[in-house]
């Protein structure tokens, strides 16, 4: 075994000329197959590999803290020092999941050396949406950065992608992605538009986004979206595991929407122009308000 996984079925012809090894090999592991030919010298390598069908869940172990699931192919070539290689590849996969969501169709350019992964025209799909992605993975401390793009992305399954779910919240997302932060505590930053949107079912008229995520934080710096007849405006924070501290503004719209970003069911009625100050905890928010109510 090497770095307590075990290697079945391991097989190699090889010769020795001119201070370097030459080979062909064949193992089993991670639950796939690794077939490498090439050179090794104790100042060179030069590897073609491929692996297929290989357990995501296998490799990373402890590291797994998004729960990725399902298998990847990989074709590529190590190169450098045996001390210090560097490998480059192109990986596609397999039956994948993160969080429970499945990706599909995901594929893209990766390259290690020192302990850092960068990924190269990374893209994948959730469904109709669409990700595309140029980023870094840091495996000594699992720290992630990079940017991209989404088209057609369900804010449901985004959310829950990156383990901060809001299922009260339906629509369509398309715009610019930076991701920063850790596999264990990631944050998304996302401009662009919210379209075909909803809370609790109640419509969401096409809304411009400047929204992050942050430590599990959500901060809208800018907002206004159209609610039925009328039109709603915000900016502030939601801690998700904490404190709320927002700014939101209304005019003419239904008082159930209220209720429904509350994640609460809808029952109040009437025509709202109001503002208000949300704070507490974003469970459970205390709301300084003031307000007037036509036809409730």
């Amino acid at each position: 075994s090497v770095a307590g996984e075990l290697y079945q079925d391991m097989r190699a012809d090889y010769r020795y000329a001119a201070g370097a090894v030459a080979f062909d090999a064949r193992a089993s592991l991670y639950n796939g197959t690794v077939t490498a030919t090439g050179t090794a010298s104790p100042s060179q390598l030069n590897i073609d590999w491929v692996a297929d069908h290989i357990d995501v869940d296998r490799i990373l172990r402890e590291r797994n803290t998004m729960q990725a699931q399902g298998f990847v192919r990989a074709q590529g070539r190590i190169v450098g020092r045996p001390d210090d290689p560097a490998v480059y590849a192109t990986v596609t996969g397999d039956g994948l999941t993160v969080n429970g969501e499945a990706v599909e169709d995901a594929s893209a350019e990766v390259a290690y050396h020192g302990g850092v992964v960068a990924l190269r025209h990374a893209q994948f799909r959730q469904h109709d949406g669409v990700y595309r992605f140029d980023g870094s993975y840091r495996l000594p401390t699992g720290a992630i950065e990079g940017a991209g793009e989404v088209t057609a992305v369900e804010i449901t399954r985004l959310l829950h992608l990156v383990n901060a779910d809001m299922p009260h919240l339906t629509g369509l997302i398309d715009g610019r992605i930076q991701v920063r932060g850790t596999t264990e505590n990631p944050g998304v930053s996302v401009r662009g538009r919210w379209t075909q949107g909803a809370v609790r079912d109640l419509p969401i008229g096409d809304t411009a986004l400047d929204v992050s995520l942050a430590d599990r934080v959500v901060r809208i710096r800018q907002l206004r979206m159209p609610l039925g007849e009328g039109v709603l405006a915000a900016q502030g924070t939601a801690a998700l595991d904490g404190d709320v501290d927002m700014q939101v503004a209304a005019q003419h719209i239904d008082a159930r929407y209220l209720q429904a970003f509350m994640n609460q069911e809808p029952t109040l009625t009437g025509d709202v122009r109001f503002s208000a100050v949300v704070t507490g905890k974003t469970a459970s928010p205390s709301v300084d308000m003031s307000f007037d109510v036509a036809n409730g």
